[in-house]
This record gives C-alpha cells, sequence and structure tokens, in this order.
C-alpha cells in the first residue's frame, strides 16, 4: 500500500523527514524526489501514482501554501479528489496534514487533519492509527499470491541500510519467503504481519550482536 506525499517545495525538509519516518515505521510512502527518475516524465508518473499506485494521499499544509510553488501542489490535490471519488464516505483515502496553524483548502475543509505543529511525535502517532485502521480495511481483500508477494516485499522498508546485502537480508529474505507457504500468515492482518517481521529483524539483530560478543575475531555480518 503505497502513501503519497503532496508537498509544497518550500515545505521540502518536513516532507523529506516525514518520508523516512513512514518507512522506518514500515509503510511504503512515495514522493516524486526519490520515486520519479531522471529523465521520467514528471506528470505522467505523478498522476499514475495517484490513480493506480497509491491507497492514502497525504497532504502537507503550512502557511506557505498561500505562497508560489503552488501550481503542482493544487494539480496533485484535484487529481486526488476526483481518485477520491471511487471510495464510500466510510474510507480514508485524503489525509490532511498541518505543519503549522492554517487554513485548510476550500476542496477538503470537510476532512479532519493531523495536527503535526503542536508535537511532531503525536502527530505522527495519530496519523499511524488511520494507517494501521486502512491497512485492517483492505487486508482482508488480499488474495494468497498478492499477501505472499506483500510479506516478503515489505523488507525493503525494514532492513537498515547498514546491513543491506549481507547474511542477515538474506536469513530474513528466506524466513519471509517461508511464511508465504505457512496458512497461520494468510489469516493475519497486515499490521499483524509487519509487527511480526520487525520482531523477526530484531531477534535475528539481537542474535548477531550476542554472537560477535561470543565469537571475537569472527567477521561481523555488519562488516
Amino acid at each position: 500500500m503505497k502513501i503519497f506525499i503532496n508537498y509544497l517545495e518550500k515545505d521540502y525538509e518536513s516532507a523529506i523527514r516525514f518520508y523516512h519516518e513512514l518507512k522506518n515505521s514500515g509503510f511504503n510512502p512515495w514522493i516524486d524526489k526519490y520515486d520519479i527518475l531522471p529523465g521520467q516524465d514528471i506528470d505522467y508518473y505523478t498522476k499514475t501514482a495517484i490513480d493506480h499506485s497509491s491507497r492514502i494521499f497525504t497532504i502537507l499544509l503550512s502557511n506557505n501554501s498561500d505562497l508560489s510553488g503552488r501550481k503542482k501542489f493544487n494539480r496533485n490535490l484535484n487529481w486526488a479528489i476526483d481518485k477520491a471519488q471511487e471510495f464510500t464516505g466510510d474510507e480514508i483515502f485524503i489525509i490532511p496534514i498541518r505543519l503549522e496553524d492554517c487554513q485548510m483548502p476550500e476542496q477538503i475543509k470537510h476532512l479532519h487533519p493531523v495536527d503535526f505543529f503542536r508535537k511532531w511525535e503525536d502527530g505522527f502517532d495519530k496519523l499511524k492509527k488511520s494507517l494501521v485502521e486502512t491497512y485492517k480495511g483492505i487486508s482482508g481483500y488480499l488474495g494468497r499470491i498478492d499477501r505472499a508477494r506483500f510479506i516478503v516485499e515489505t523488507i525493503e522498508n525494514l532492513i537498515p541500510k547498514s546491513i543491506k546485502n549481507n547474511k542477515i537480508e538474506i536469513r530474513l529474505r528466506a524466513t519471509f519467503a517461508s511464511w508465504s507457504n505457512i496458512e497461520h500468515y494468510h489469516n493475519k492482518d497486515i499490521p499483524g504481519l509487519l509487527d511480526d517481521q520487525r520482531k523477526e529483524l530484531d531477534r535475528l539483530l539481537v542474535s548477531e550482536k550476542e554472537g560477535r560478543i561470543r565469537k571475537k575475531g569472527h567477521p561481523s555480518l555488519f562488516s
């Protein structure tokens, strides 16, 4: 489930912080700076991400929203509003996030925002509750193949760069691949799967650290 991030250039630093916090929490964010490759058509890939790839559209709002650079920002919002027509009233698609105490765009004033400006951490925790509820809502619609793919692919969002391409990553991939064939994991909701994956990663990291202490002189998996 991709989470689209709509932002103004003047809020770039907050958008990147938000992107990394989502990724570190096991979610799958989409942002143009990272997900559009050099030479690709910006408008085409942005609209494709909103229309076909993303299940959640987050919009970062601040007092900068009244300044220059709103053309792309408003265009993305309008595309998202068109997409929102596909959802029922009790489904979450557009989530307004206020970085400052600012006015909401007229088109989405009916949506309840989450405020990051009072305390970022509290706002992010509230946002995660909405995301988890959305995960629960769609998890029942994941077929066996999609669920197996989810189990394996979310490893990309969970593994720190420091252990990429080493023995821990290989062991995790093997473990998650075996899970995809176990009936128990086809009955779990998405938050439950993510939680199990994080626990398995933590277990392997602790195991490696303890082994490194016991066997001094042996090469570390982190080297």
